[in-house]
């Protein structure tokens, strides 16, 4: 199983965001995208890079 860096949960598959490089689950981005929550805009929460 896979760990997500967003949301820290163990789950089946993770996508790899294209502009931050972390590795999500469907749950904290969007797939079809391949852009995290953090990178979508979705959070105004800090950037995964800036964690």
């Amino acid at each position: 199983m896979a760990t997500c860096t967003i949301c820290g949960e163990e789950v089946e598959t993770t996508f790899s965001c294209k502009m931050c490089g972390a590795d999500y689950c469907a749950n904290c981005g969007d797939p079809d995208e391949n852009v995290c929550t953090y990178c979508n805009g979705d959070e105004e929460e800090e950037s995964f890079e800036d964690l």
